[in-house]
């Protein structure tokens, strides 16, 4: 019985390993002076609002999740959310994970349908799995010169640059 039970406990303990290991928590940095939400898409390159999981609530209204307490990221602080989805499935049924970035003013005061039209997107970053590998699974807003060279909307620019 002791042997049963002790085979049962490392078995649970192996699989509860195992599936941690499939995903992992983004880590957003907002190193700007103004507090911004976020989100984040799969269905990449179909870039719009309208058809990112997250922004359907569940009675098919248009919302944002991004406009939650949970997604907001003061100034200068940092958020995490949990890699949807899996490594395993974005390894193989995904290329690019959208991660959306919007000003909190415009979420906090503006209808999604304006913000819809509008694409009033702050920053979008479209990263692979080997972006997120590459930055340790930590996004920041605004992009670093690491990012520099990864699919973002609108693209990198130097701070105090125009080029």
């Amino acid at each position: 019985m002791t042997k049963h039970l002790l085979f049962v406990i490392i078995l649970f303990l192996l699989c509860y390993r195992c599936s941690c290991e499939d995903y992992n928590n983004i880590e957003i940095c907002n190193n700007s002076n103004q507090t911004i939400y976020f989100t984040q898409g799969i269905n990449y390159p179909d870039t719009t609002l309208e058809n990112n999981p997250n922004y359907i609530d569940s009675k098919g209204n248009r919302t944002y999740i991004a406009g939650s307490s949970y997604n907001r990221i003061f100034p200068f602080k940092t958020n995490f959310t949990t890699f949807h989805p899996y490594k395993s499935e974005f390894r193989y049924l995904y290329d690019t994970l959208m991660v959306f970035l919007f000003d909190g003013y415009i979420i906090d005061h503006t209808i999604p349908e304006i913000i819809e039209k509008n694409y009033l997107v702050l920053q979008r970053y479209d990263l692979s799995l080997s972006d997120l590998e590459k930055l340790n699974w930590k996004i920041y807003y605004p992009p670093t010169e690491a990012m520099k060279d990864m699919k973002m909307w609108p693209p990198y620019k130097k701070e105090g640059y125009d080029d």
